[in-house]
């Protein structure tokens, strides 16, 4: 007997490569499972389907960027553990960093095939106020990027639009005063900070980039930065040269690993979750729920099937 899957499809997801018809996709997955077929129709559909029908399937295969996955993610996670859903994950955002960190490929079909073929690896879900992320959490400069450039521009210029982005939001330069205990207590820093992100991947903002060699996306501990907002001229081009160059641990960037990670604040302040915004908040905890999900991901099977072709773009259908 078949699992049941649950593909859900957001038709307005940045420039999938050589967008795929949903047919297409369903036929490939409908190999192996019974496949539903959601089309989304606004914000929050994705999650308010989840949470409603999402412990009926056995597997939920999303086909859109970020913004929708991490709709499915919240949702999943309200979800009894005994009763989460595997995850398949088919990039056709413009942003698609949770596809990139657990290796799924741009082309729509091969993703589609990984979810028939490939094997399950844990995925670590962090959780601040009620809100579920699985790549990054974070606040102040640089992070607001995917939310503040409007979305024709993003999807005619793709990540060219988020740095511009970034770079305009320099010139802001606001800080927040606040405490921030890392851990159960190990260690407290405190300060004025322009900048804050909690992240179980490699890059923040699309301009922060941490080494990939540090960064597991299911080892129960988040990547951590955190930078001080600079006293003059000189220390502004010090921190933009480190973030570059890098380099996340000085003086003025504070970088670190933990499961756990707790700030207090006097003000409300607005966050962003896999880079789109969510709300304003103030105090807050952050925790790390290590291997939470199932995510499919490529064997070494398919890795030999495919070669080079796995990350070749695939042409543009017009």
């Amino acid at each position: 007997m078949k699992e049941r899957l649950l593909l859900i499809k957001n038709p307005v997801s940045g420039m999938a490569l050589g967008k795929v018809p949903i047919e297409t996709i369903a036929q490939i997955l409908s190999r192996k499972y019974d496949v539903f077929i959601h089309i989304t129709t606004a914000k929050e559909d994705a999650c308010t389907t989840v949470k409603r029908y999402g412990s009926a399937f056995d597997v939920l295969a999303v086909s859109g960027g970020d913004g929708t996955i991490n709709e499915v993610l919240q949702a999943v996670m309200t979800l009894p553990e005994n009763e989460r859903p595997k995850l398949g994950i088919i990039p056709a955002g413009t942003s698609n960093l949770l596809a990139d960190v657990v290796k799924i490929p741009p082309n729509m079909e091969i993703a589609a095939e990984i979810i028939c073929d490939g094997v399950l690896h844990g995925l670590d879900v962090g959780m601040m106020g009620g809100y579920s992320f699985a790549t990054a959490i974070s606040f102040g400069c640089f992070t607001d990027t995917t939310y503040a450039t409007p979305q024709t521009l993003k999807n005619i210029f793709g990540y060219t639009a988020y740095v511009i982005g970034a770079v305009k939001s320099l010139s802001e330069l606001r800080s927040y005063n606040m405490t921030v205990t890392i851990g159960e207590g190990e260690e407290v820093i405190g300060g004025d900070y322009l900048l804050g992100a909690v992240t179980n991947v490699n890059s923040v903002g699309a301009i922060i980039k941490l080494d990939p060699s540090i960064v597991d996306y299911n080892d129960g501990k988040f990547e951590a930065v955190f930078i001080r907002r600079p006293e003059n001229i000189a220390e502004l081009s010090n921190i933009v040269a480190q973030i570059f160059s890098g380099k996340l641990d000085n003086d003025l960037i504070r970088f670190f690993q933990t499961d756990r990670v707790s700030i207090r604040i006097n003000e409300e302040i607005p966050w962003t979750v896999d880079g789109e915004y969510i709300k304003d908040f103030g105090s807050v905890d952050i925790t790390m729920y290590h291997s939470a999900l199932e995510v499919f991901t490529l064997s070494n099977v398919m890795r030999e099937r495919y070669g080079s072709a796995i990350y070749a773009p695939m042409p543009i259908n017009n």
